[in-house]
């Protein structure tokens, strides 16, 4: 196995970040898209990130809302919270404070939950 300063990052985050190729929004996208649609979280929330900042695609705050809420269905604790903003604003979905509060709650047990794991540990 290859030591480990030599890991390199998935073509998702070398795209975005320019890491030993060019930077390109669109091909972070097309390898977020497919990643996303194979249902990891990870990747349904950069997704949300692109298509709320039209960053590698059209901008469209509708996409935006669908992808972080389909991250955060499955617990991830940023999309979470992300929801929360959304919802709060009303940004691509109807504003709705009672669903804010419920999103921020579910991110803020999730983040409690693990950083009790880790001083248990």
């Amino acid at each position: 196995d290859p030591p480990p300063t030599t890991h390199h990052p998935p073509p998702t985050l070398r795209y975005k970040l320019g890491q030993g190729c060019d930077q390109s929004y669109e091909l972070a996208f097309e390898w977020h898209t497919k990643a996303a649609l194979q249902g990891y979280h990870h990747s349904q929330y950069c997704l949300a990130f692109l298509y709320k900042y039209g960053k590698g695609c059209d901008q469209s705050s509708e996409q935006a809302f669908e992808w972080c809420a389909k991250a955060a269905l499955q617990g991830d604790p940023w999309s979470q919270y992300a929801l929360a903003e959304l919802y709060h604003a009303g940004d691509g979905c109807d504003q709705s404070h009672e669903k804010a509060f419920e999103w921020l709650s579910k991110a803020a047990d999730q983040v409690t939950q693990l950083l009790n794991a880790d001083l248990s540990t």
